[in-house]
């Protein structure tokens, strides 16, 4: 009989595309071969509203279910706060390096010292700790974004343009991004349209800036795409454009280098553990100076083959049986010292 896994997240592997949502839907077949998997999420009529808050209340009104398990893996700190506080054994994944009530909206401010607690409880009881982004400790364990895609790199000669795939919201920065484009020569955008994939409270203000620039009809806002048909578009461009102040490790990264497509982003999270300058495309300072990041711009492409080389070499570290093997390997340690 397999044992019983939890996990916990707001969302199920369905409602919802990106980020977390998306490592847990990469590791679900291998986790569902080796235990019998159950999810933990908010009901759809709960989904209203600041959902950390919600969460952590179903969380409260559902914690004696936690017994019921054998091993259980979040990815929010409002679930881990009340699994390590069950006695089941358990691991936590955190995503980002960033505090979620520092930055944004003032009221946020009284959740601060909350939120230092919970990280504090999690630090110190929870025996397992996954870091997509940047370690919190010296003994956590670093995870690579699981990825499954079908999607094949297309021949150099068929690529044209760059890209941007995530969410159009202020820490992305895309307007930085077209800031850079529009100082590119117009030979090179008349070669390389640049396409925006996503959607979010900044489009409009992104779309108003690409017409005071008239780039209208060389930006192009594709919106929100289904997976499969992102990383078609993506795979027919030649560089992934990122200036992010805060990430954890972008999936967008792995997704690029999965299709052989290079890529530059700013010095966030764990960007410079994969991304090697010069090698598979370039990281920048989050200052960085429109110059700056549009020289990275024209050196992969004076090199182009040899980017997309390196990228699809890096793309192995990826691979999600890889990489849930290694986690299903942990959980199953834990569970072999409790026996």
């Amino acid at each position: 009989m397999k044992n019983k896994l939890l996990i916990c997240h707001h969302y199920s592997p369905e409602e919802k595309a990106g980020g977390i949502t998306s490592v847990m839907r990469n590791m679900h077949p291998y986790l569902s071969e080796a235990f019998d998997v159950e999810y933990m999420t908010l009901p759809k009529s709960w989904q209203h509203g600041s959902t950390r808050a919600a969460y952590f209340l179903y969380m409260w009104l559902h914690k004696k279910r936690l017994k019921e398990y054998d091993f259980i893996l979040s990815h929010i700190p409002e679930a881990s706060y009340f699994v390590v506080k069950s006695g089941v054994p358990c691991a936590h994944v955190y995503h980002g390096d960033g505090h979620p009530m520092k930055g944004g909206s003032w009221i946020k401010k009284p959740f601060v010292s909350f939120y230092d607690h919970i990280f504090e409880v999690i630090n110190n009881r929870c025996p397992l700790v996954y870091c997509v982004g940047t370690k919190r400790k010296p003994d956590n364990k670093k995870l690579f974004n699981p990825l499954i895609q079908d999607v094949k790199p297309v021949s150099i000669e068929q690529r044209k343009g760059f890209v941007f795939t995530g969410r159009l919201v202020n820490l992305k920065r895309v307007d930085r991004i077209i800031g850079v484009y529009s100082q590119l020569s117009q030979e090179i955008r008349h070669d390389n349209p640049l396409y925006i994939v996503g959607d979010g409270y900044c489009r409009s203000q992104l779309e108003e800036q690409v017409k005071t620039l008239g780039l209208e009809g060389e930006v192009v806002f594709m919106g929100n795409q289904p997976n499969k048909d992102m990383m078609k578009i993506v795979s027919t461009k030649k560089i992934l454009l990122m200036a992010s102040t805060t990430e954890g490790f972008p999936t967008s990264i792995a997704e690029a280098f999965s299709v052989g497509v290079p890529a530059i982003s700013t010095n966030v999270g764990s960007v410079n553990s994969v991304v090697v300058n010069n090698e598979n495309g370039f990281y920048v300072s989050k200052d960085f100076k429109d110059s700056e990041y549009s020289n990275c711009i024209k050196a992969i492409l004076d090199d182009y083959a040899r980017f997309v080389n390196s990228a699809l070499d890096c793309a192995k570290l990826f691979n999600a049986e890889k990489v849930t093997k290694g986690v299903i390997d942990d959980i199953n340690g834990l569970l072999s010292n409790k026996k």
